[in-house]
């Protein structure tokens, strides 16, 4: 599944870890993390179906966030808009 991290502002994350968590139907995923390139985009390693998914996006200006996120199924939908924020103070 193609994701792409970026900030509140829609700015790309570069070199952004990028695993998933949880996947619709306690489907099976493998462990696998990707780095985001310098448009923020990343392919995420499952099978892309319709429901929740919760990835794991950890950057070092940002540090680690949990982001759930409901897709279509859709391949027109794609990329996956991951936006991260801030850790809180």
């Amino acid at each position: 599944m193609d994701v792409k991290v970026v900030t509140v502002k829609g700015e790309p994350i570069d070199g952004a870890v990028v695993s998933l968590s949880s996947v619709p139907n306690n489907g099976a995923f493998p462990e696998i993390a990707s780095l985001t390139n310098e448009q923020g985009l990343a392919n995420v390693i499952c099978e892309y179906v319709a429901g929740e998914y919760v990835f794991s996006v950890f950057t070092d200006e940002y540090g680690a966030s949990k982001i759930s996120v409901t897709v279509s199924g859709k391949e027109e939908d794609l990329p996956v808009i991951l936006i991260v924020t801030p850790e809180a103070e």
